[in-house]
């Protein structure tokens, strides 16, 4: 950066590293553990906190007995590499009648689990507002709290039929979770006294969870368990995958990718348009350079008239240009139609310009090939009709119309043979930040689909699966 200069540009290096590194968030959560652990020596504390930068789970299950709170923190330990679950097991004998002394208990054995940095679930810990402010008071704040509830009547059954593994601490469910049939015999039922005090603290439950409600509201959601646990499992831990949206500052750099016919480019403009992102479409930016009977517009006339590909050289160059024109920094980019390999998504990356969010619209050949090999122009008018969904209005335009060069049945084979060889090299170059976009409903819905992934943060759970 040229310090001489007025006005001062920020280089694109600099927002794409931020951005990449997710420095905002790291300055965020470095300042919020300064404020609350208050460090005697703050410097080496620093230290060890950069030291891992993982994010760790940090999870609260609600709910009253019976709704299936310890199997689905069993489920999420498992699913998130061994995240500890820490639950009211932790008192010898019985649950602390004072809440000071709950407190230091909970509090002590937090931070033996803290030290192994892998997170934590708490499961059937918190149930009253006061403990929950006795716990954010000593810095364990959730990341995501999980609210779950049933009619009363599915609770009562299901407490009724819990049965218990003595030697792993697991827990089934003659209905919400059966075990295997060969644990039968070595599995224990709930006593009848323990179902009586299991019974009773539904109603307390219901009379204290606004409390908690109120304490945790930025981060809770809640969820219906009246279904089955594959169902209840699946929508919670899409929830604690996705991390809350941060005011942190992201200029939206995106690629939207897809075969001719999926509508990757008029999705692109209404993105533009409502965001007032800069766009560029490759197509378009080439007929303009051609346009302006420049040298590059020269290089590209010629490969047409030649039936040639353009050259990466050449086509990364127009990008380029069209880059370097538009404020990148402020509004960010959409590009649609470039690149169409991984050599030119390197030349991409080698100018800084890197994409922080990369959609496929994935559609079939055969929905393809119907949506195209149906249109049909006007030589009069220019306006395009399709023989089934749009079709010509009157007898006699419809009598005049032709199938345009580039929707001729063996163009759009063609086409589609060189995207869907392109398509799993560009995923696989892009897997970081690429999402999966089914292309086979109204553009409506691809744009509200491709809308969500953008304001939002990509979801851990995506990140590790590499799809959307």
């Amino acid at each position: 950066m040229d310090a001489t200069k007025r006005p001062l540009k920020i280089p694109p290096e600099f927002a794409s590293y931020a951005d990449k590194h997710n420095l905002f968030e790291v300055f965020k959560r470095l300042l919020t553990a300064l404020i609350i652990k208050r460090p005697e020596n703050p410097a080496d504390f620093i230290i060890e906190f950069l030291k891992d930068l993982t994010e760790e789970p940090h999870i609260l299950i609600l709910g009253p007995p019976g709704v299936g709170k310890s199997t689905i923190a069993c489920l999420l330990s498992q699913k998130l590499d061994g995240c500890p679950v820490v639950s009211d097991n932790i008192f010898k004998d019985s649950e602390p009648t004072s809440v000071n002394e709950w407190g230091r208990i909970v509090v002590n054995h937090l931070n033996e689990v803290e030290e192994k940095r892998k997170g934590w679930i708490l499961d059937n810990i918190v149930r009253t507002k006061e403990q929950a402010i006795i716990l954010s008071e000593a810095g364990f704040i959730p990341s995501h709290t999980v609210l779950m509830d049933a009619p009363n009547q599915i609770l009562q059954a299901r407490i009724h039929g819990k049965l218990y593994d003595e030697e792993t601490g697991e827990i089934y469910n003659k209905v919400f979770r059966p075990p295997p049939k060969y644990m039968l015999d070595y599995l224990v039922a709930l006593s009848y006294p323990g179902i009586q005090a299991k019974l009773s603290t539904i109603s307390e439950f219901c009379m204290k969870v606004e409390g908690l409600k109120q304490t945790y509201k930025w981060s809770l959601k809640e969820f219906n368990a009246d279904q089955p646990v594959e169902d209840v499992f699946k929508e919670i831990y899409e929830f604690v995958c996705q991390p809350r949206r941060t005011n942190t500052p992201m200029t939206p750099r995106i690629l939207i990718f897809g075969p001719q016919g999926s509508g990757y480019d008029v999705v692109a403009k209404m993105l533009a348009e409502k965001y007032k992102f800069n766009l560029i479409i490759y197509q378009e930016a080439v007929e303009n350079e051609k346009a302006k009977n420049t040298k590059l517009g020269e290089v590209f006339r010629l490969c047409q008239e030649l039936c040639a590909i353009e050259p990466d050289e050449a086509m990364f160059d127009l990008i380029n240009k069209e880059l370097d024109k538009i404020e990148r920094h402020s509004k960010g980019w959409i590009i649609c139609g470039y690149p169409i390999n991984v050599p030119q998504a390197q030349f991409l990356q080698a100018a800084d310009y890197e994409p922080n969010r990369v959609f496929f619209i994935r559609i079939s050949n055969d929905k393809i090939v119907q949506r195209l090999s149906l249109q049909r122009m006007d030589p009069v008018t220019g306006l395009m009709y399709h023989m089934i969904n749009n079709p010509a209005p009157t007898e006699q335009i419809k009598d005049r119309l032709e199938i345009p060069p580039h929707f001729d049945p063996e163009k759009i084979c063609y086409n589609l043979t060189g995207y869907r060889t392109q398509e799993p090299r560009l995923k696989e170059f892009y897997a970081d930040v690429a999402f999966d976009i089914d292309g086979d409903q109204t553009l409506e819905h691809i744009f509200e689909s491709i809308e969500s992934r953008i304001v939002n943060p990509i979801p851990l759970c995506e990140k590790k699966s590499k799809e959307g």
